[in-house]
């Protein structure tokens, strides 16, 4: 029962997700509902993250185990090499920048939005408009301290973001008009 209640916040916060245990997760939300092996099999397929021989044989595993136990164990550390700590902060963070950009636009009738953060791997994810005036907006969550500030930037950890350079970099290459919102955790 734990499984199946951990498998659909996954599922919930993660639906859009490659990753194997997201995967997964939607597998066991299937077959728990009756759907079938194969199809089951195809989401594990379709996810990338397994051939259609290996998901086949994953199905009965994940019946008798529940996915969280065909999750491989992390063999490198960091919160860079951890799917889980990155995936689910981010996903949070976009469904609470949706909601405020349905407020704001509930609010502002001139204001739409366009979402692109499922149309490939690029530097916007939301793109506010109004008129012939447009936005690009690049959501994060900062849940890493930046340690090092006090030496590298002459802040104190708790008074600063980290942001890698070669985003910001990239950005002015490619975006030079997007901002970025952060939630910090």
């Amino acid at each position: 029962m734990l499984d199946l209640k951990l498998a659909n916040a996954v599922s919930s916060l993660l639906s859009e997700s490659r990753w194997a245990g997201a995967a997964l997760a939607r597998s066991q939300e299937l077959v728990s509902g009756g759907g079938t092996d194969e199809a089951a099999a195809r989401i594990l397929y379709d996810s990338g993250c397994f051939t259609l021989t290996k998901a086949r044989t994953l199905i009965p595993q994940l019946k008798e185990s529940g996915f969280v136990a065909l999750i491989d164990d992390r063999t490198r550390t960091g919160s860079a090499e951890n799917p889980v700590t990155k995936l689910f902060p981010a996903a949070v963070t976009e469904r609470h920048f949706l909601a405020c950009l349905d407020e704001l636009t509930a609010a502002r009738p001139g204001i739409t939005y366009s979402d692109a953060r499922f149309s490939g791997h690029t530097l916007v994810d939301f793109t506010l408009h109004q008129n012939d005036v447009s936005l690009p907006v690049n959501v994060k969550n900062a849940g890493t301290r930046f340690e090092n500030a006090a030496s590298l930037v002459g802040l104190e950890p708790d008074d600063c973001i980290p942001i890698p350079a070669y985003k910001a970099h990239d950005a002015i290459e490619k975006e030079p008009n997007l901002i970025y919102d952060f939630a910090i955790d």
